[in-house]
């Protein structure tokens, strides 16, 4: 019995060395890099959200568990949320957020 949760255990190890990565995404794929590296890199490049200029601190690609459906902005207080379109659709302040779960 112990060795079967020792094989058990290692299994769980490798399961979280690899990414699965969709290859059945349909459409055009936006370029996040090409995008919004620059702002992430220079800090003095930045958002303005609301008339307050937001410096880009990330962003990375939201999937519905099958397919890419959009991508995420982040900034020093919100993450922005669009659509494959480049559609914006909500933004969430990164102080509500760290509220909810503490």
């Amino acid at each position: 019995m112990c060795g079967e949760s020792k094989d058990s255990i290692k299994f769980i190890d490798i399961s979280y060395n690899y990414v699965i990565i969709s290859t059945h995404t349909t459409g055009k794929m936006i370029n996040l890099d090409q995008k919004y590296e620059s702002y992430v890199r220079n800090g003095d490049k930045k958002l303005r959200i609301d008339g307050i200029q937001e410096r880009v601190r990330g962003y990375g690609y939201t999937d519905n568990g099958k397919d890419i459906d959009g991508y995420y902005l982040l900034t020093d207080n919100y993450t922005l949320y669009y659509n494959r379109n480049e559609q914006f659709l909500k933004m969430e302040a990164l102080g509500e957020v760290a509220h909810n779960i503490a």
